[in-house]
């Protein structure tokens, strides 16, 4: 019964202009293509030309063959391209809008996530005491211990305050030579700014 709907006589032509075959019986149906010529190399960017009674010719770009093996002797192999006239510009890409929120929230669209989760509390007086915890386990001279300790307790005491930013400015100054000891920690630390 779907072959009895195929009363189009198309003509076929590879993107290349090469292979063209005349007389392929099919249909056009808004954007299917449709026809039993299974033996046809359809790729996408192929061409089908379609004679208008008018005697215009229409031509459709093929965007995806959509070759169908058929259904159990009922429907044989055939095509079901999806086209597009050569005169319609092809369909915008989509934007896509991602809104994330929450600790360690991330996006992986088609990739592998690579990312360690490292939770900080930066509203809490934690972050201190961790960095205090860290440098005692240090392996640093004393007088080196004492100025970056000081830095810390300056930091804490100016917590929430206008004068934080001064301090925490001093704490990276004289911490910056050991950086290593802090880890992930500094980046806790850019929160209260």
């Amino acid at each position: 019964m779907l072959e009895q709907m195929m009363t189009e006589t198309l003509s076929f032509l590879k993107a290349d202009g090469s292979g063209q075959k005349d007389g392929v019986k099919g249909l056009v149906s808004d954007n299917k293509l449709f026809t039993f010529d299974t033996l046809l190399p359809i790729q996408p960017n192929d061409r089908f030309l379609r004679e208008l009674p008018s005697g215009l010719v229409e031509e459709y770009i093929v965007e995806d063959p959509g070759y169908q093996a058929g259904v159990g002797g009922t429907i044989r192999p055939h095509f079901q391209a999806t086209v597009r006239r050569s005169d319609a510009a092809p369909a915008p890409a989509s934007a896509i809008i991602n809104n994330i929120q929450g600790g360690n929230s991330r996006v992986n669209i088609n990739s592998v996530d690579n990312s360690q989760n490292l939770a900080i509390s930066t509203r809490d007086d934690t972050i201190f005491q961790q960095l205090r915890e860290k440098l005692i386990d240090a392996n640093l001279v004393a007088d080196e211990k004492s100025k970056v300790m000081s830095a810390i307790n300056e930091m804490e005491t100016a917590k929430d305050t206008p004068a934080f930013k001064g301090k925490y400015q001093n704490f990276m100054s004289v911490a910056a030579d050991h950086a290593s000891v802090f880890g992930a920690l500094l980046s806790g630390l850019a929160m209260f700014l």
